[in-house]
């Protein structure tokens, strides 16, 4: 009697094999989900980010508004610059009384609240300013650091610098700045 050459060989060779290549495609499938997964997350923050930068909009026209209706006293108002942090940013507690303004609600969970500043050194009659120069000889506008008289074909706008933080969901905080002169 005859036997076969593979009865005598080793067995399990293809178990084996069908247990590492089911352990990579284990693993290619893992990796594929984590990627899909962190995609979802990105967009989501995109989307926030979005959001915040609205609502942010809000914030600096209702800051905005009550430049342009008169002298924005009170909460939410500096006379002064006041020292930024390395990120561009006013303290969340700002000295010589100065704080921010109440936390107004903006819809779908982001809420904001704004600061003004007059771009001062200080206040009273030594006080150096920022100012826009509009008009003059040439009808160019610059900004200056000016407090001299403007010329009579000119007219200087104060300058502010208004910055709003926006609170969003998932615990994330933004600001947007801008200067604006009235």
């Amino acid at each position: 009697m005859k036997r076969g050459i593979n009865s005598r060989g080793p067995r399990g060779f293809a178990l084996l094999t069908v247990l590492i290549l089911l352990t990579i495609m284990l693993l290619a499938g893992m990796a594929l989900f984590r990627s899909a997964d962190t995609a979802g997350l990105i967009a989501g923050n995109a989307a926030i980010k979005q959001a915040a930068s609205q609502a942010g909009n809000v914030g600096l026209v209702v800051a905005q508004t009550r430049v342009d209706t008169g002298s924005p006293s009170g909460a939410g108002y500096s006379p002064t610059a006041l020292t930024l942090d390395e990120y561009g940013i006013p303290p969340s507690t700002p000295p010589n009384g100065a704080t921010w303004s109440a936390s107004t609600s903006a819809e779908n969970g982001y809420s904001y609240t704004y600061l003004i500043e007059k771009l001062c050194s200080g206040t009273g009659t030594g006080a150096v300013c920022a100012r826009a120069v509009i008009g003059g000889g040439s009808g160019n506008t610059s900004i200056e650091v000016n407090d001299q008289s403007p010329t009579p074909l000119s007219a200087f706008i104060d300058m502010y610098r208004i910055t709003v933080q926006i609170t969003a969901p998932r615990g994330t905080t933004s600001y947007v700045q801008a200067i604006y002169g009235k």
